[in-house]
């Protein structure tokens, strides 16, 4: 279950448990609904100028929309789920992970594939540099791995003693940070490979996040806090307040807050000078993904109950943002979630079939 906006944020994609991709209009609440995928979609990803949208599903296919027509492109060679899709920054290529252990980079207009293959177990989770040049990679086989995106070459970075959950770029695109089932974040030098560990964190960590400006990482996982990092220093910050372990974590567009995600069926907003547990939004089941709109003025929450919340980020009031009122939220918005029957007790719900 995933769900993304588009750049110009007056489209919201969601993938649910019917293997359907659906395309909401914001403003009027009106959908659309792509069928073609035959197992769960696990990721989807707008293009950078949003006419298309890639969709990674557990039947080893990724499928490409044309958001105006409904048409699709199947792109197949993985022999086993596809975990991530991402596009890169000029939208001329597209990656996806595999169960399999491959990574394949695409030609989003012509369909033609490349596989990158020197990861030796599943890989889990890509990141494109900001320059687009260079692709990370993480998984089973405990290595990160950057690849030249126009030759195919990679180096590993070695460091790591358990699964590698993500990888994360920092603005600049001079670090890759990387989390792992051994309860390290690893800061890596991309030009040297050089490694910097940040060690805190007691269980399996399961996220990592850089803030905007690139001073501070954020990191979460199984022993239910959150460690804000300045890199630096090395030295951490520890949010208390979760029940169960944290599954994402991300910064607002101008650093100041943190939204995390858990198993305690919690959406959390924090203050990321103070530590402070600012706001709270609440499910009925396990929440694993939470994020701010680019502009800053909403948070959407998604949870295995098939339920995306969409809140105004005003601290002081928490309003319920009914669909009318959306407009003046969204614009900008590139990344968040909804479901599709209305619930008076959620701001604006609708659920995934």
């Amino acid at each position: 279950m995933h769900a993304v906006f588009s750049p110009d944020g007056q489209t919201l994609a969601t993938a649910g448990r019917d293997n359907a991709v659906r395309i909401w209009d914001v403003l009027s609440g009106r959908p659309r609904e792509f069928k073609g995928h035959g197992e769960l979609i696990y990721r989807l990803a707008f293009s950078p100028d949003g006419r298309k949208l890639a969709s990674a599903s557990w039947d080893k296919t990724v499928r490409l929309w044309d958001i105006r027509t409904g048409a699709s492109q199947v792109l197949t060679g993985h022999e086993n789920a596809v975990w991530d899709v991402a596009f890169s920054p000029s939208g001329d290529k597209l990656a996806s992970a595999s169960v399999d252990g491959t990574i394949r980079l695409w030609d989003p207009n012509s369909g033609s594939g490349q596989i990158l293959r020197r990861h030796e177990g599943e890989v889990h989770t890509i990141a494109f540099s900001p320059d687009g040049r260079l692709l990370a990679s993480g998984g089973m086989d405990k290595v990160v791995r950057l690849w030249d995106v126009q030759s195919g070459a990679s180096r590993s970075l070695e460091g790591h003693s358990g699964f590698v959950t993500k990888v994360a770029f920092s603005p600049t695109g001079n670090l890759v940070a990387s989390s792992s089932f051994d309860h390290k974040v690893i800061l890596w030098d991309v030009n040297s490979g050089k490694a910097r560990v940040l060690a805190g964190h007691t269980d399996r960590v399961r996220t990592v996040a850089f803030s905007p400006d690139g001073k501070r990482v954020a990191s979460a996982g199984e022993d239910k806090t959150i460690r804000i990092w300045t890199v630096l220093s090395g030295e951490s910050q520890v949010l208390l307040g979760h029940k169960d372990l944290i599954f994402h974590v991300s910064f607002s567009p101008d650093g100041t807050l943190l939204a995390s995600a858990a198993g305690d069926n919690s959406a959390r907003i924090w203050e990321v000078s103070t530590g402070l547990n600012l706001d709270l939004v609440r499910h009925q089941s396990v929440v694993r993904h939470a994020a701010f709109s680019p502009n800053g003025q909403l948070l959407t929450s998604v949870s295995t109950d098939g339920i995306v919340q969409l809140w105004p980020v005003n601290l002081a009031t928490r309003v319920p943002v009914e669909l009318a009122d959306l407009r003046r939220w969204f614009q900008g918005a590139t990344s968040a979630t909804i479901t599709s029957e209305k619930d008076s007790s959620h701001p604006l719900t609708q659920r995934l079939q």
